[in-house]
């Protein structure tokens, strides 16, 4: 009498992503409540935890190098401290006095997109430098100007890890999300 209706497929395991908000701010269900997640802060809490504790930080060398003009105070940290930059990811080599060219820049978290800002990310390991920060908190330095915001094209396959970075979201409830909407 009638064509049966087809079978659904099963609904994937694990959390699932339900809308992208301003492009970093991503919203999920994983059936214990809504998951809002700080795509950006997630995108840079995967990519610290893809590089390892204590060697050299993968790097991605760029097909066309990046020419940065520096202070003076600046260029001269790139020279003294050249083999710290390269563990850092960052192969420059110098075309001028206070002009350089960045070559290669930390790779981010496989599936954090974009074009890596060359300049942004040695401007900030230089900053650690200048500021005699730690190990971490150059690394935590340069995955911030790695991934300046996340992309909402990044969403999908970024969400899934979201449950295991406390850091980087916030469970709410559905009573609380309405009452919210109320007090609005």
């Amino acid at each position: 009498l009638g064509t049966p209706a087809p079978e659904r497929a099963p609904e994937p395991a694990g959390p699932r992503l339900l809308a992208c908000l301003d492009g970093d701010l991503w919203l999920g269900d994983d059936g214990a409540g809504l998951l809002v997640v700080d795509g950006t802060r997630l995108a840079r809490a995967l990519t610290l935890a893809a590089w390892p504790d204590e060697a050299a930080l993968p790097s991605r060398r760029l097909l066309f190098p990046a020419r940065v003009d520096l202070d003076a105070e600046d260029a001269a940290r790139v020279e003294s401290e050249r083999d710290v930059l390269e563990a850092l990811g960052l192969e420059v080599t110098a075309v001028g006095p206070t002009t350089f060219a960045i070559h290669t820049v930390p790779r981010a978290h496989p599936q954090v997109g974009g074009e890596p800002p060359a300049e942004a990310v040695l401007r900030a390991a230089l900053g650690a430098l200048a500021a005699d920060a730690d190990a971490p908190a150059r690394r935590a330095a340069i995955a911030a100007a790695l991934v300046p915001r996340a992309r909402s094209e990044d969403a999908a396959a970024l969400f899934p890890a979201a449950p295991a970075h406390p850091e980087a979201h916030r469970r709410t409830g559905y009573d609380e999300l309405r009452a919210g909407f109320d007090e609005a």
